[in-house]
C-alpha cells in the first residue's frame, strides 16, 4: 500500500528576505539548518513560525509555512 510522504514541521526563526529569490523568506530551524519558504522575510524578521518541511537537501529545508492558528 502506497501512502502519502509524512512533512514534518519545523520552527524556523526568520532571518529575513532569502537575497537569491523575491518572494522568499530564510531563517533557521533549531538545529540551524538553513530554512526557505515563501513570505515576506523583512516582515517576519525576528519571529518564530512554524514551516512545513517539504524538500530536504543536505544543509537546508524547503518548506511553506503553516496556516496560523486563529
Amino acid at each position: 500500500m502506497l501512502t502519502a510522504p509524512r512533512r514534518a514541521a519545523a520552527q524556523v526563526l526568520v532571518e529575513g528576505d532569502n537575497p537569491k529569490a523575491a518572494g522568499q523568506a530564510v531563517g533557521r530551524s533549531r538545529h540551524n539548518k538553513l530554512v526557505f519558504f515563501d513570505g515576506d522575510g523583512a516582515a517576519l524578521a525576528g519571529e518564530l513560525v512554524t514551516v512545513l518541511v517539504e524538500r530536504v537537501h543536505a544543509y537546508t529545508l524547503f518548506g511553506r509555512r503553516a496556516a496560523a492558528a486563529p
